[in-house]
This record gives C-alpha cells, sequence and structure tokens, in this order.
C-alpha cells in the first residue's frame, strides 16, 4: 500500500507543530532547572537531526518519547550511557532550532 502524499499546507503545519513541541521539551528541562540528562539528549539530538533533513514525522515521534517520560526515568535511563566530553545544553540546542527556522 503506498503511502498518501502531504500537501505543502499539511507540511508546513507539520513542521510547525513538531518544532513548538521541541520548543515545548527544552522549556519543560529548563523548569526542572538542571542540564538535560544524557538520555535526553540523545532524543533531543535524534529530533533534530531528522528536523535538519526535512523527517518531521520521525522528528514527532523522538519527542513523543521524550514527552512521555520522566525525571526519575531519564536517571535509569542514563545508566547505560557512556559520558559526553562535551554535555549539551537546552541553550545549545535553542540554536539548533533557531538555525533551522532561519533556513525557512
Amino acid at each position: 500500500m503506498q503511502a498518501m502524499a502531504l500537501g505543502a499546507r499539511q507540511q508546513d503545519e507539520i513542521k510547525k507543530n513538531v518544532m513548538a513541541a521541541f520548543e515545548e521539551a527544552l522549556d519543560r528541562i529548563d523548569s526542572y532547572q538542571r542540564r538535560p540528562s544524557r538520555w535526553e539528549e540523545d532524543c533531543l539530538v535524534r529530533a533534530l537531526a531528522a528536523m535538519t533533513c526535512g523527517a518531521f514525522i520521525k522528528a514527532a515521534g523522538e519527542l513523543l518519547e521524550l514527552r512521555d517520560s520522566h525525571p526519575g526515568i531519564d536517571k535509569a535511563r542514563d545508566v547505560s550511557r557512556p559520558a559526553r566530553a562535551y554535555p549539551l545544553t537546552t541553550q545549545w540546542l535553542r540554536e539548533g532550532l533557531a538555525n533551522l527556522r532561519a533556513l525557512d
């Protein structure tokens, strides 16, 4: 079965909603008054990479997984992740989102 192609208006609406969801995820993490956990970083970076490639549906999937988590789960998930040499901040991720928006 072939997937139905989305119109330009639908694509723009999805793009707008996913970018807003990304920003909401950053706001939520900022409300915890801490840096993103390693697992949160991974989800956000994968979402940002997907948006950079124009894969907004894939980015939405990453953001849904992040939205459905809570800080206690994140700590358990971080145990299996190696530490980053350069931890990411929400500010860095916001700059990435701003760069994407500037491309429009």
